[in-house]
């Protein structure tokens, strides 16, 4: 492990200890961690196995109802879209027929 020295507000220096002696890259140490975090997506911890099946069937069930929501959601955003993109399509130029009625009279 590398120690540094670097300058900080009002005492002088502070010490950074535990920075990467391969690199002084930082987003390669970033890429490191990325890495990691990477390996643990979708292991599981433990936690909700041992808890008692009460608790574990009202997770499953709140799961189940996120499910829903998430769906109900991309439905929603899904013909919002459409719908704005029909107003677009009917507003044309309407926006800039205001702006054109000022510029007229000058």
């Amino acid at each position: 492990m590398a120690t540094w020295a670097i300058p900080s507000a009002g005492s002088g220096y502070r010490l950074v200890i535990g920075q990467s002696q391969q690199s002084n890259d930082p987003s390669s140490d970033t890429s490191r961690a990325q890495e990691e975090l990477y390996k643990l997506i979708g292991t599981s911890s433990g936690f909700i196995e041992a808890q008692p099946p009460a608790v574990r069937r009202r997770i499953a069930f709140l799961e189940e109802l996120q499910e829903e929501h998430d769906d109900l959601q991309e439905k929603f955003e899904e013909e919002m879209h459409a719908l704005e993109k029909k107003y677009s399509a009917l507003q044309g130029a309407r926006p800039w027929a205001r702006r054109d009625c000022g510029d007229a009279g000058s």
